[in-house]
Order: structure tokens, then sequence, then C-alpha cells
């Protein structure tokens, strides 16, 4: 908030007359103070550097980088600038994963010009409609990673899954179905993000016990041999998407580290979710 009690406002989008739109629009309300504009995410997080803004309202498809990459990075700068996703399409995959990356709300665009002050006040007076982060929970912050890296990594995960579910004799039985949905949602959100930006930026959260339910069941998954693989009609990961790999791990191994709680998770993970040969 500003001294005199608005909030600080930063918009983004890479047409001027959208910006000039919203200027307009949030001008005439005195809950808002327009304190900078960019025409893409890179110079969203410069300005936002600059300016320390409580607002940033962010066009999803931009050139140079887009709103869902730039989150991450916003947050890192600047973690108490509340950000909104502004989109033509929001859809429920757009909404989750803006929620991943850090978003407390995506705005749809052609609902903003009927009361974008009214919306806006709305979308954070909820937090975004998403859960308040719990007690206890840890942070994974993945990225940067090529997209294309994540792409190639995601679909082959899907079919490993895909047939595991078909065998599950071969890793000793089926995997949870708690983890199963877990490791579903994660891939829609991964792929969503890799789909609309070139360089993969991910935060999120999760309940250390959800997540070490994870790692025993990808130790399961990881401890087949190759002919196993094979046998399933699967490969491991292709060369192109072993970078996300290594960056996927490193990043959980990160986050369980900086728990005192959930250090022992770690140290399995460190040992057990390696990258096959």
């Amino acid at each position: 908030m500003s001294e005199t009690g608005t909030l600080r406002t930063v918009i983004v989008d890479d047409s001027a007359d959208i910006r000039l739109m919203l200027r307009l629009l949030l001008g005439r309300d005195d809950r808002f103070e327009i304190v900078g504009e960019a025409a893409n995410g890179q110079e969203a997080v410069e300005v936002c550097a600059q300016v320390h803004p409580g607002l940033v309202i962010l066009d999803r498809q931009m050139p140079v980088m887009g709103g869902l990459e730039a989150i991450p990075l916003i947050r890192e700068q600047w973690p108490g600038a509340q950000i909104v996703l502004y989109t033509a399409a929001a859809e429920p995959d757009t909404e989750e994963a803006a929620a991943a990356a850090g978003a407390v709300g995506v705005l749809q665009k052609q609902s903003a010009a009927i009361d974008v002050a009214g919306d806006l006040t709305r979308i954070l007076a909820r937090g975004g409609g998403m859960e308040t982060e719990r007690s206890g929970d840890v942070e994974v912050r993945l990225g940067p990673v090529p997209s294309s890296a994540a792409v190639a990594w995601v679909a082959n995960t899907r079919q490993i899954l895909a047939a595991l579910q078909r065998r599950p004799d071969v890793i000793g039985g089926p995997i949870r179905e708690s983890v199963m949905a877990m490791f579903g949602r994660f891939l829609d959100v991964w792929e969503t993000v890799a789909q609309g930006t070139e360089v993969f930026f991910w935060t999120g959260r999760a309940n250390p016990a959800e997540v070490q339910g994870v790692v025993e069941e990808w130790a399961r998954i990881d401890a087949m041999d190759d002919a196993t693989v094979a046998a399933l009609g699967c490969d491991w990961s292709p060369p192109e998407g072993q970078a996300f790999f290594a960056a996927l791990t490193a990043a959980v191994v990160d986050a369980l580290s900086d728990e005192e709680g959930t250090r022992r998770v770690a140290e399995r993970l460190g040992g057990d979710w390696t990258t096959p040969d």
C-alpha cells in the first residue's frame, strides 16, 4: 500500500491499448494507484524491483517472457506483491497453473471492461479462491529449465504411469490412488506451464507427508531395470527430458532439506530418486 492507503499497481501487457484501458479504468477508483507499466514479463520483473508494487496485473501471453514465466521471478524480487494473471481464456488448467506459479487469481480480459476494479477487489479479498498456505508445508521452486525438457519428461512419465496401471505387478502392486492423483495433477500443471513459455518456472506447496508418499512410490518405479521398462513398452526419459528431471529432483531435495521435520525424506530422495541410466 502507498502512504495514502491506495494499492500500488503495475500493469503488464504487450498491448499499449490494453495498458491504457486498464490505467483509465483503475485511475477512476481511488483504491488503486498506477505506479508502473511493462510490455512483457522481463520488463515487469525490472519494474517491480524498482517500484515495489502491492498488485501486479500480468498478461499471460507476451513476447520475450510470458506471464506464467514471470510470476516466480516477480515473487522472488518482491514477495509482498499480489499477482493477478490477466488472460483471454481462463480455463481450469490456466487457473491451476497460475496458482502453482504464485498468482492469487485469474482475471478474464473479456469481463475486465465491465468492472475491473470490482473484479480485482474480489480476487484479492478471497485470496484468489485458493487455499491459504498451511503451517508446515514445504515450497518447491522448480526452474529455470527449458520448457521443451519439461514437455518431453511429462509425456514420457505419462506413458510409464499408464503402463504401470495396466501392469502394477512389475513394481509389487498398484501405486496408491492418492499418489497417482497427485502425479496426474502435477503433470497437468507442468504441461500447461511448459506450453505457455520457452523457459519453465514453477512454484508449488505440499504437505511433507504427501511429498513422502510421492517419494516412496517413485522409488518403486525408479527401481525397475531397463528390461522391465522395455517389457512395459516404455523407455526411461529421453535425453531432452533429463534436464527437467534433474531440476525437479534438486528442487524437491532443496525444499525438504530446509525443513527440520522432512530432512530424512530429503536424504532418501537424494539417494533413491536419481536419473535412470
